[in-house]
């Protein structure tokens, strides 16, 4: 069965209710009666369905809760952040909450971690799904704070095993 293509590619993209198979069979179809111009407009159309489908699938629930984490961490208020980020304060609580799962600009992104005190790529690197950059950045002192919690890690760790042999004995 066949379907009307629109005027413009994104109406077509965003026609949630046509099956990416049923659009490239469309495509297939428009090539094959020779209407060249009317498949060139539904390739395009297909790849930006594609192409929003594989955004949106980004993991913008783990970058709200490192977001979060941080903030509590630093004791920030919204209000705070957006004013060190240089970014609106709708843009941190659509960020912080996963309001509005949508495209930012890299330097949003950028922005936002470095305002954290986290790595200016840290953000973007949860979002793709990537192991995050740990490296604080504030002030120089990050690193000797990051050698710090690992010593506090091991000594927990250690004193943890510690109170675990005494019960036992």
């Amino acid at each position: 069965m066949l379907f009307a293509i629109p005027a413009k590619p994104t109406s077509f993209a965003t026609d949630a209710s046509t099956s990416k198979s049923t659009k490239i069979s469309h495509v297939k179809l428009l090539f094959g009666r020779g209407l060249v111009e009317e498949a060139a407009l539904a390739l395009v159309s297909v790849a930006i369905s594609a192409a929003q489908e594989v955004y949106v699938a980004k993991d913008w629930d783990a970058v709200a809760d490192v977001i979060a984490t941080r903030m509590d961490e630093l004791e920030l208020t919204q209000q705070q952040l957006a004013q060190r980020a240089g970014v609106s304060l709708q843009t941190v609580r659509e960020l912080q909450h996963n309001l509005q799962p949508r495209k930012r600009t890299p330097r949003t992104l950028q922005a936002m971690s470095s305002a954290l005190g986290l790595h200016p790529d840290h953000l973007a690197t949860v979002l793709s799904g990537g192991r995050p950059i740990n490296a604080a950045v504030d002030d120089g002192a990050g690193a000797e704070l990051l050698a710090m919690k690992a010593q506090l890690a091991d000594l927990s760790r250690r004193l943890e095993a510690v109170e675990q042999q005494l019960r036992r004995d």
